[in-house]
């Protein structure tokens, strides 16, 4: 429940009134509409972070398969890699 206030003022010439919400500004629904707008970018990036986790998830579990000797082997090649961009 909201603590929303309503005034009532009558409609110039046709005898009814419109109810109009105190508190709630055009500028701030403007804004909850660009924010909702956005829901299918954001699941589009979801999306995208999901199967980049699934990817991550599968390394690590290759990763278990191999011999302490193959990952050091493979550490230091990885190393040498990255050195070789620093420069």
């Amino acid at each position: 429940m909201t603590d929303e206030k309503s005034t009532e003022r009558p409609m110039v010439g046709s005898g009814t009134t419109v109810t109009e919400d105190v508190g709630r500004s055009t500028a701030e629904i403007a804004r909850l509409f660009e924010v909702a707008s956005r829901e299918d970018e954001a699941i589009y990036r979801l999306d995208g972070c999901m199967t980049e986790l699934r990817e991550v998830q599968a390394a690590r579990r290759a990763l278990t398969a191999f011999t302490p000797a193959e990952l050091q082997a493979a550490l230091a090649y990885r190393r040498r890699a990255l050195d070789g961009r620093a420069s």
